[in-house]
C-alpha cells in the first residue's frame, strides 16, 4: 500500500498499480464527492484497495463521518475501510474505540484502521506503559471492541543519516529502536487473529535519508516480514517537496515518477510474487543472529520477546548481523524469512549458515520472489545474501 494517494485519474491510478501497489490511503478531504467516486472506480478497474482517511481532527466530529458513510463506498470493490486517526495519542483511544458501532453499522465489510506512534513519539503520548504499555492499551481497548477484521498499525522510518562535523561526510545508519518496535507490535497479535501493518520509508525527511537503491526498500520489507508482518505501505507515494528542502518529493509528485518509484517497484514486484506463500505460513517469533565477523548490533540488546531458538534448528551462524523469522503453515511445514541485517547502503554480503535439525532433506528457497528448490546435505544450507536481502525458505 501507500500514503499519499495516486492523482486522481485514470491514468494515476494505472501508474500506481504498475509500481506493484494494491492498497492507497485516500484524504477525504480533497476530493468531491463526485471525484471520491471516480477515484473508486478507477481503483477498482485497477486491482487497488482503497483506505478512506477522515482526518484525524475530525475524529470526534460525527457529522463529518456521517458525510463519509453517506457516500454509501460499501458499493465499490475498491473499498476496504477508515482510517480514523493518524498516531492518536492514549488518552484518545476510549473515544476512538466509540466510533465502532457506528462505522461496522454502516461498513459491513471494511477495516476500521488507526495507525499508531512509535515508540520515538513523545512519552506524554505513549502513556505510563512507555511503547510497549500504549500498544497493549490499544489491542485491548480498541481491537477488543472490533467485532471484523482487526488491524494493528503502526509507522517507524529507520533509514537514518548523520553528518560527521569533522569531516564533513554522511553517514547511513538504521535506527537501533525500529527492531524493538517490530518486536513489540508482533509480540502483541502473535497468535492472534489481528492483522499487523506498518510502513516503509520512501521519501528523505529531517534526517531520515533518500532511498539510493530498490535494496533500501527490500530491505524494510524483508525486516517487516521476519516480524510476521501481513502489509507495509509506502510513506509516501505522491507529494510534493518543501521549499526548504528538509522533506523530499514521493515516489511520484503529480505526473511526475521520480527514482525511488523504481525501486519501489522492483521490491514489490518480487514480494508480490510469493506473498501468497508467506501468508500462508502462521508467525511463531523471530531470532536475531550475532555477527561471527565481531560486528556489534546495538538493536538485538533492546529486544524482549526474541527467540532464542527456532524451530526445526539445530543452529544459525552468519558472518554479519542477521534476523530469523520463524513460521509454520497448516501442514506443520517450518518456513524461515532469513535476512541481512546490515545497513543496505553499506553493500555489505552476509553467508548464513543454517544446520537443520535430522529429517531435513531439501528446502524451497525464495530469493526476490523466485522460488528454488535445493537439496540439504548433511543439514546445513547456506545463504549468501545480498545487501538489503532476505530469503524466505520452507524446509521439507
Amino acid at each position: 500500500g501507500a500514503w499519499g494517494a495516486p492523482p486522481p485519474t485514470k491514468e494515476g491510478y494505472e501508474t500506481f498499480a504498475a509500481a506493484g501497489f494494491n492498497c492507497a490511503f485516500q484524504d477525504f478531504r480533497q476530493l468531491t464527492s463526485s471525484a471520491l467516486h471516480d477515484v473508486m472506480v478507477y481503483a477498482e478497474e485497477t486491482g487497488v484497495k482503497m483506505w478512506i482517511q477522515t482526518g484525524s481532527e475530525n475524529y470526534d466530529k460525527p457529522e463529518v463521518i456521517q458525510k463519509i458513510y453517506d457516500e454509501d463506498l460499501d458499493q465499490y470493490d475498491s473499498f476496504d475501510g477508515i482510517n480514523f486517526y493518524d498516531e492518536p495519542g492514549a488518552v484518545r483511544f476510549e473515544e476512538i474505540a466509540e466510533l465502532i458501532p457506528d462505522f461496522e453499522k454502516n461498513n459491513s465489510d471494511g477495516m476500521f484502521i488507526v495507525n499508531l506512534f512509535p515508540s520515538y513519539a513523545d512519552g506524554s503520548y505513549l502513556g505510563a506503559g512507555g511503547f510497549e504499555g500504549y500498544i497493549t492499551n490499544y489491542v485491548e481497548k480498541v481491537l477488543g471492541r472490533v467485532s471484523g477484521r482487526k488491524f494493528l498499525s503502526f509507522d517507524y522510518y529507520p533509514l537514518m543519516t548523520e553528518t560527521d562535523p569533522s569531516t564533513g561526510k554522511s553517514e547511513n545508519y538504521v535506527a537501533d529502536t525500529w527492531l524493538s518496535d517490530l518486536d513489540v507490535v508482533s509480540n502483541a497479535a502473535k497468535f492472534t487473529d489481528i492483522e499487523t501493518h506498518c510502513f516503509s520509508q520512501t521519501r528523505k525527511f529531517d534526517s531520515n535519508r533518500a532511498l539510493t537503491s530498490a535494496a533500501d526498500v527490500r530491505f524494510q520489507y524483508a525486516v517487516s516480514m521476519a516480524y510476521g508482518f501481513k502489509g507495509i505501505s509506502a510513506f509516501m507515494y505522491n507529494a510534493a517537496a518543501r521549499p526548504d528542502g528538509s522533506w523530499g518529493e514521493g515516489l511520484v509528485n503529480g505526473s511526475k515518477i521520480n527514482p525511488e518509484y523504481y525501486y519501489a517497484k522492483e521490491a514489490n514486484e518480487e514480494v508480490l510474487k510469493f506473498d501468497h506463500v508467506y501468508l500462508s505460513f502462521d508467525y511463531l517469533g523471530t531470532m536475531p543472529v550475532q555477527a561471527s565477523s565481531g560486528t556489534s548490533c546495538p538493536a538485538f540488546m533492546m529486544l524482549r520477546h526474541k527467540l532464542d531458538e527456532v524451530d526445526g534448528v539445530d543452529t544459525v551462524e552468519a558472518e554479519e548481523p542477521a534476523l530469523v523469522g520463524s513460521f509454520r503453515d497448516k501442514e506443520d511445514n517450518n518456513g524461515y524469512m532469513i535476512v541481512n541485517y546490515t545497513e543496505p547502503s553499506d553493500k555489505l554480503s552476509n553467508t548464513v549458515t543454517v544446520n537443520f535439525e535430522k529429517g531435513i532433506s531439501k528446502a524451497r528457497v525464495y530469493r526476490k520472489g523466485v522460488p528454488e528448490d535445493v537439496e540439504i546435505k548433511d543439514g546445513t544450507l547456506t545463504l549468501d545474501l545480498e545487501s538489503g536481502e532476505g530469503a524466505f525458505v520452507i524446509a521439507v
